[in-house]
């Protein structure tokens, strides 16, 4: 019981003496954390919202192209990948394969992919 008693009063010593450095530490935490939601558009957490309704629907699957504006006013795009069958690849693409795993695609070929 003594040596219980003894971490404890030493822990609460501890804490006491570094308490302002964890105070400091919240209130930065607690200001950053204002400060990321201030800068938050309706536009980000809709489009966080609708993601996120997706994914929890399990439709995410179908998203091949998600676009999106960087604040340095740069456009992103993410390209999803999902395991098809041979039938769903266009034959002039695995004609194009034909033995070897991968290949490069020219820019018009993948415009053509993309368009169906």
């Amino acid at each position: 019981m003594l040596p219980a008693a003894l971490l404890l009063l030493l822990g609460g010593l501890f804490i006491a003496s570094v308490w302002d450095e964890i105070v400091g530490w919240l209130r930065k935490l607690f200001n950053s954390i204002k400060n990321a939601i201030r800068q938050l558009k309706v536009d980000d957490i809709l489009h966080a919202a609708s993601l996120f309704g997706l994914i929890s629907s399990g439709t995410a699957k179908f998203i091949h192209y998600f676009y999106y504006k960087l604040k340095n006013g740069n456009w992103m795009e993410e390209k999803t990948r999902s395991e098809i069958s041979e039938e769903k690849v266009p034959y002039w693409v695995r004609q194009k394969i034909s033995g070897s795993n991968e290949t490069e695609f020219t820019e018009s070929e993948e415009l053509r992919l993309m368009n169906g």
